[in-house]
């Protein structure tokens, strides 16, 4: 990990500062770890980098040196700091599932914007099928959900697939992105979840 510290340093660099002219945010204060190397099934489905961010403005990362893809690094840093800002404004406000799932929808478009050269895999386009068994299993949940099913969503189970959290989630920001080009970034970041449904295919009442 030393021998590569600087060259991660100057990509995390880059990747806050087109970030931040994107979406302006406070001071962010990254952790860099290894990866353990047991953890080879993570390591190998996430490209070799994982992070997490907190509500304090802080995002932990961590990065297999032999296994990471640049492009995953630049793209999960910039899907982090997305969630930095969100929390400034959001960290006490997030009442349903729809708001943990748009959360991630949001910080993957934003992403996609910094690093649209990378294609990861919960981000690719979704059948009809599976789309519509994920929004009714979050949509009967919605107002009732706990931690258990914020672990199913991310990890799957017997009705819906890993990660229907991030997949349903970037499918409906990409929709109401497409319906709606000129909101600024600024304002969809913040922008309610029922607002983001009805302007979008997804209707709370469908």
């Amino acid at each position: 990990m030393d021998e590569n510290y600087e060259h991660f340093s100057h990509l995390i660099k880059e990747t806050l500062e087109k970030s931040s002219n994107l979406l302006h945010g406070g001071k962010t204060t990254i952790y860099l770890f290894p990866f353990n190397p047991d953890q080879y099934t993570i390591i190998s489905q996430m490209s070799g980098v994982t992070a997490f961010a907190t509500s304090n403005q802080i995002i932990v990362l961590q990065i297999a040196p032999q296994k990471y893809k640049e492009e995953m690094l630049k793209y999960t840093v910039a899907h982090e700091y997305h969630h930095i800002v969100y929390f400034e404004d959001k960290k006490d406000k997030q009442r349903d599932l729809f708001d943990y799932i748009l959360s991630e929808g949001k910080a993957d478009s934003f992403a996609t914007l910094i690093n649209p050269e990378i294609n990861v895999p919960w981000t690719d386009e979704l059948s009809p099928d599976v789309e519509l068994t994920i929004w009714d299993w979050a949509k009967d949940k919605r107002y009732s959900f706990n931690n258990n099913d914020l672990a199913e969503m991310n990890a799957g189970n017997g009705v819906i697939p890993k990660w229907s959290d991030y997949k349903i989630g970037y499918q409906i920001m990409q929709d109401f992105l497409q319906k709606n080009p000129d909101i600024p970034i600024k304002e969809w970041t913040f922008m309610d979840s029922d607002e983001i449904l009805k302007r979008s295919r997804f209707s709370p009442n469908s």
